[in-house]
């Protein structure tokens, strides 16, 4: 039986996410590590991953909910969006797609020159369609993150030739557990990998993101006897990563222009979550390399999610 095409499978699964994979090439750890200091090379190109995953959060039609950039490889939890790409208007698309790819002749152009631009682009039905189609598809979101790295790389080392092993993996979540569990095995991968001492040690991750924004913070200085203002931080320039959960009391955002359709898709409190990636963690404590088989980790991880799962979807709000 002939293998099924990557566009094919993208569709397999319906709402549910896909797990992404994609590793260095050569075995190189060219992404660094926790261990390389501070104004390495090598750490800086972790960071120039990440804020280039958050730029492409905000122009494609993608769901983020999990990532992690390790050493030599990276994981992602995307799920593609093709209605929010087509409620885009013809300028919608063009404009998201010269902020992506503006060329290099057309870098520092004026706004009148860009909004020509726009225009010209969006009168042509054909590029549009073409464009549209590629602003909610899974490979062209992976190939817009990889190729950015990778020639940054080669630019900054002054180096030529292949940075990444091949295209990518990319697996589909079967239910909504197993959703969960792809999220949790990424945001604990560096922990498990012996990195850190604690789940939240690892950086460049989307855990490291949920810590800072939907923690529960206080407002104010609480006055004698009275309860501590407690609300959840949630910052209009991070909302590249889909929250895990708005109380009745915490409306989600405001729409805007650049994430009209983030909104969470479970009933899984952010307390809860983080309940459930602790006894995780002290499971994995001894780090993956214990286990008999690798994938024993992630059956794991599925295992507790079920469990999690039923009483969650209980619970109001």
């Amino acid at each position: 039986m002939a293998r099924r095409t990557r566009e094919h499978q993208e569709r397999v699964g319906g709402c549910f996410s896909r797990h992404v994979t994609s590793r260095v090439a050569h075995g190189l750890r060219l992404l660094g590590g926790e261990d390389e200091p501070p104004e390495s090379g090598l750490r800086s190109l972790r960071q120039v991953s990440s804020d280039r995953l958050r730029d492409l959060a905000a122009v494609y039609a993608v769901e983020l909910t999990a990532a992690a950039f390790m050493g030599n490889h990276f994981h992602l939890q995307a799920r593609m969006i093709e209605a929010e790409a087509a409620r885009w208007s013809e300028e919608g698309v063009a404009e998201r797609w010269l902020r992506l790819h503006p060329g290099w002749r057309h870098r520092g152009e004026s706004a009148e020159a860009r909004a020509a631009r726009v225009r010209e682009h969006a009168a042509d039905a054909a590029w549009v369609a073409a464009t549209r189609a590629k602003l909610c598809s899974l490979s062209s979101f992976v190939k817009d993150l990889k190729q950015h790295v990778a020639e940054w790389h080669n630019r900054t080392t002054k180096s030529s030739g292949c940075f990444w092993q091949g295209r990518f993996k990319s697996f589909a979540a079967a239910d909504e557990s197993a959703e969960l569990a792809v999220q949790a095995y990424i945001e604990l991968n560096p922990f498990a990998a012996g990195i850190g001492r604690h789940p939240h040690a690892g950086t460049h991750t989307s855990l490291e993101v949920r810590l800072h924004d939907e923690a529960p913070h206080r407002c104010h200085p609480p006055a004698e006897g009275d309860e501590p203002c407690r609300r959840r931080r949630i910052r209009r320039t991070r909302r590249w990563l889909t929250p895990l959960h708005w109380g009745p009391q915490e409306p989600a955002p405001p729409s805007g222009p650049d994430r009209p359709f983030r909104q969470p898709r479970r009933r899984l409190t952010f307390d809860a979550y983080l309940t459930f990636l602790d006894r995780l963690a002290r499971t994995l404590r001894r780090g993956k390399r214990h286990l008999v088989e690798p994938a024993a980790v992630f059956t794991l991880i599925e295992q507790r999610a079920a469990e999690l799962l039923p009483a969650e979807a209980a619970a109001p709000g």
